[in-house]
């Protein structure tokens, strides 16, 4: 296979319509399903990128505090 099977193509594949008719799941239930774990997988990785991003910034905050205590202040 060139490439993963997109949710259309899936709902079309002849063996996979055998399985799913030999276990008693309905297309709507498939295509629910795969719905909610595409929802459930982008919240994840949204918060997964959140915490990258507040993670990053408060390493910078550290770095530039840490720079700023170590500088000699300009007398005034």
């Amino acid at each position: 296979m060139e490439h993963e099977l997109t949710l259309k193509e899936l709902a079309a594949d002849p063996l996979i319509l055998m399985v799913m008719r030999a276990d008693g799941v309905a297309e709507d239930s498939l295509q629910d399903l795969m719905r909610q774990v595409a929802e459930s997988e982008i919240s994840r990785l949204q918060l997964q990128m959140h915490k990258t991003r507040a993670d990053e910034f408060y390493a910078r905050l550290d770095e530039s505090l840490a720079h700023n205590a170590k500088s000699p202040r300009p007398k005034a």
